[in-house]
C-alpha cells in the first residue's frame, strides 16, 4: 500500500518592535527551548518544539553517533519554525529502528540556547514499497513549486495536483483512476482542438528527467500530487501511481480595516477610493442594493471567490476605481474585504452609494475643441455642461450643416431598424451615445473644407435629439511634409500553406492550404522611425497611378488597416499578385513617402516547411493564430462623414 507523504512548511517571521527614546534598554531575557516527543513510526518522527523569549527558532537532527550539533550549527543549517508559539514538527524519510537526535536552537540578538532529544524509529513490519520518484514542494503565498526527480530519467512520466477533498470525493482516493482520467481529458482536448494522434498530444504533456512546475494553490487547504510513468503512445499509466500530500499556504486572519471615499457620481458612474489600514491584500465588489439584499454578504463573498477562482481581483494599499455604465438613480453596495490565496481574512466593510438621477438633456450645452495631430489624424474633446446627460458625437466635414447631419443619421438609423438590426432609435443611442467628457481621434483624408467635431444631447427614452447641434471650429489638416526616412523591404523566404498544414496542423490546417505565407522585413535609411505601418493588398494596376492613389489615399488606409509592429506573418493566395505598402512616421510627425512593391510567388521556390519559425522537431508550444471575421449583421456606428 502506498503511503502518503506529508510536507509541512512553516515560514512565519516575527517582527520585533523597537522602542526608541529610552536612555537604557531593558535587559534581554535569556532564551530557552524545549523538545517533547509526540509520535514516531518506522519512517518519521514528530516532536513538539516550545521556544521562550526568542526571535528565531530552528530544528535539525542527526543519527545518534554522528558529530553532535551546537546552537550555531542548528541555526545555520536547520529548518526555521515559529519562535513565538509551540510547533509540531515532523521529520520524514527516516530509517526504521534507528536512534536519532533532534535539536532545537533559539536566538534573540546575541543570546542563543539549544536543546536535544533522542528518539528511536519503530520497527518496519512491512517491506517498504520501491519509490520511483523523489518529489519536493516549495509553497509561496499563492502557488506551489513542485520538483520531480524520477529514478529512471529515460522514461516519460506525468504528474498533477488537486485538492485532497476533490481527490477523496471524486476518485475515492484512487490515484490510478485520477491520473488516467486527467491524462485522457488532456489528450481528448488536444485532439478536439488540433486533431492528430494521442502520441502528438502526449509529446507536449509528458516529461523526462528532473522537472519543476508551478501550480496556483489556495490557502489553508490540503493538496495531493500524483506522479506516474506513462506510455508515450496511448497515455496508459505504467506501474504504480505515487501520491504525495502537502498543505497550501497558511493564511492567517488580517487586522486590516477599510475606509471608503466616494470621489464622484454621475447617473451612469461611481468613482470611489479605498484606503486600508495596512498593506495586507484585499478584494472588492460593487453590486446593486437589490442583489445585496438577496443573500447574506458572507455567502455572496464565498460565491464570488468560487466563481472567480484564481482570477479573483485583489490589491493592496490605496486603490481607486471608476465603475461605469450603471443604472441611474439606483443604490449600489461596495463590498471590501481582506483576501489572500483564496481565503477571506477580514469582516466585510460595506457602503451604499447611489447614482445620480438623469439630467435634463434639453438644457445641456457643449464645449468642443478640435486639432490636427498630423495630416491624417484629427483629435478632439467634447465637454458637456451636464455629466448626467447622454449625447452623441462625431466628426463631419467643415461645411456640413446640422440639418444635413440629421438627415444622413436618421436615414441610416431607419435603415438599420427596417432590416431588423435595431428595434428603435433609443436602442441605437443606448449603444453609441456617451456621457461625461469625451476625448477621441479620427483618421482623415485631407479635405480642402476642413473638418469639425459636433455633439448633440439625446433623450434616452425616445432616442430623439433633445437640443441643438454644437460644433467645434473648423480644423484644417496641414500640408503633407515628407520625412527624410526611406523604407526598404526584404522577403527572405515564403512558405506553401499546404506544406505548413501538414507539418503544423495546429496553426494552418483547415484554412491556409491555398495560401502562401511570408514575413516581410523592413529596413530604413536616413533615420529611424518612431513607428511604421504595413499591409499587403491584392494588386490593382491603378495602384501604380500615383496621382489617384497617392499618399493621401495610401497613408490613411495603412494607418487604419495596417500592422504597426514587426514580424507579422502575411499571406496571399497562390497565383495572385500582391502589393506591399509601408509608411514610416518620424519623431516630428512627418510621414515618409509610401513604399510600394509588387510581389508574386511560385510554389517551386517555396522554402521547406521545416524552416518555418513555428516548427521544431520537438513540437514545442508555439504562437496561436487568431482569425477574426465580422458578422455581416453586426451593428456599427454610423459615421456622418462623406468620405
Amino acid at each position: 500500500m502506498k503511503r502518503i507523504k506529508s510536507l509541512m512548511t512553516y515560514a512565519i517571521i516575527l517582527m520585533v518592535a523597537i522602542f526608541t527614546g529610552c536612555i537604557e534598554k531593558e535587559p534581554i531575557p535569556n532564551p530557552s527551548v524545549s523538545i517533547t516527543k509526540i509520535d514516531a513510526d518506522a519512517t518519521s518522527i514528530t516532536v513538539k518544539v516550545q521556544p521562550t523569549n526568542a526571535t528565531e527558532c530552528y530544528v535539525s537532527y542527526i543519527i545518534k553517533g554522528e558529530n553532535e550539533l551546537d546552537a550555531a550549527s542548528v541555526i545555520a543549517n536547520g529548518s526555521k519554525i515559529s519562535a513565538v508559539e509551540a510547533t509540531e514538527y515532523k521529520i520524514d524519510s527516516l530509517t526504521a529502528q534507528t536512534t536519532y537526535v533532534v535539536y532545537a536552537a533559539v536566538r534573540v540578538e546575541n543570546k542563543t540556547a539549544v536543546s536535544s532529544l533522542e528518539v528511536t524509529t519503530a520497527e518496519n513490519a512491512d517491506t517498504p514499497d520501491k519509490v520511483e520518484f523523489e518529489v519536493s514542494f516549495v509553497v509561496d503565498p499563492s502557488a506551489v513549486n513542485i520538483t520531480v526527480k524520477p529514478q529512471d530519467t529515460t522514461k516519460p512520466y506525468f504528474y498533477y495536483i488537486m485538492e485532497k477533498k476533490v481527490y477523496d470525493e471524486t476518485y475515492e482516493g484512487n490515484a490510478a483512476l485520477a491520473a488516467q482520467s486527467d491524462i485522457n481529458i488532456i489528450i481528448n482536448e488536444y485532439l478536439e482542438f488540433a486533431g492528430g494522434t494521442p502520441a502528438e498530444a502526449l509529446s507536449l504533456m509528458l516529461l523526462t528527467g528532473e522537472s519543476t512546475s508551478s501550480f496556483p494553490v489556495y490557502g489553508n487547504r490540503q493538496y495531493i500530487c500524483y506522479v506516474c510513468y506513462t506510455d508515450p503512445q496511448d497515455g496508459k499509466v505504467i506501474g504504480d501511481v505515487e501520491v504525495y500530500e502537502f498543505a497550501g499556504p497558511e493564511v492567517a486572519p488580517s487586522s486590516n480595516t477599510f475606509t471608503i471615499e466616494v470621489l464622484s457620481t454621475t447617473f451612469r458612474s461611481i468613482e470611489y477610493a479605498i484606503t486600508p489600514s495596512n498593506d495586507d491584500t484585499y478584494s472588492y465588489s460593487l453590486i446593486t442594493k437589490e442583489q445585496f439584499d438577496q443573500q447574506p454578504v458572507e455567502k455572496y463573498i464565498a460565491n464570488m471567490m468560487a466563481v472567480n477562482g484564481m482570477f479573483m481581483p485583489y490589491t493592496n494599499g490605496y486603490f481607486s476605481r471608476l465603475e461605469e455604465y450603471l443604472l441611474s438613480d439606483t443604490e449600489y453596495v461596495l463590498i471590501v474585504f481582506g483576501y489572500s490565496a483564496g481565503v477571506c481574512t477580514t469582516e466585510p466593510t460595506v457602503q451604499i452609494i447611489k447614482t445620480n438621477p438623469q439630467g435634463d438633456a434639453s438644457q445641456c450645452s457643449f464645449e468642443i475643441n478640435a486639432q490636427a495631430l498630423n495630416r491624417y489624424t484629427l483629435s478632439y474633446e467634447v465637454i458637456p455642461s451636464d455629466e448626467n446627460v447622454i449625447y452623441y458625437y462625431d466628426v463631419c466635414l467643415g461645411d456640413e450643416t446640422a440639418d444635413g447631419i440629421k438627415n444622413m443619421l436618421d436615414a441610416a438609423i431607419d435603415e438599420q431598424i427596417s432590416m431588423g438590426w435595431l428595434s428603435n432609435r433609443a436602442e441605437y443611442f443606448s449603444i453609441w451615445a456617451t456621457y461625461g467628457t469625451a476625448n477621441d481621434q479620427t483618421l482623415m483624408r485631407p479635405y480642402d473644407g476642413g473638418y469639425k467635431a459636433y455633439a448633440v444631447a439625446i433623450d434616452s427614452k425616445t432616442g430623439e435629439y433633445a437640443g441643438e447641434f454644437y460644433f467645434s471650429d473648423v480644423c484644417y489638416m496641414p500640408e503633407f511634409t515628407a520625412s527624410n526616412i526611406t523604407v526598404n523591404c526584404n522577403i527572405d523566404k515564403y512558405f506553401d500553406g499546404n506544406d505548413l498544414a501538414q507539418i503544423l496542423p495546429m496553426f494552418y490546417a483547415g484554412w491556409g492550404e491555398e495560401l502562401t505565407f511570408f514575413t516581410p522585413e523592413f529596413t530604413f535609411e536616413n533615420g529611424e522611425p518612431v513607428s511604421y505601418y504595413y499591409q499587403i493588398y491584392q494588386y490593382d494596376p491603378a495602384y501604380e497611378d500615383l496621382v489617384t492613389y497617392n499618399e493621401d489615399w495610401a497613408i490613411p488606409a495603412l494607418l487604419e488597416g495596417g500592422y504597426n509592429y514587426p514580424g507579422m506573418e502575411l499571406s496571399m493566395p497562390w497565383g495572385a499578385t500582391g502589393y506591399i505598402m509601408c509608411v514610416a512616421l518620424d519623431s516630428e510627425g512627418n510621414f515618409s513617402n509610401v513604399y510600394r512593391q509588387k510581389v508574386e510567388f511560385d510554389r517551386e521556390n517555396a522554402a521547406p516547411a521545416e524552416e518555418h519559425p513555428y516548427y521544431s522537431p520537438e513540437a514545442q508550444q508555439a504562437k496561436q493564430m487568431n482569425v477574426a471575421g465580422k458578422d455581416k449583421n453586426q451593428r456599427t456606428k454610423i459615421s456622418t462623414i462623406r468620405r
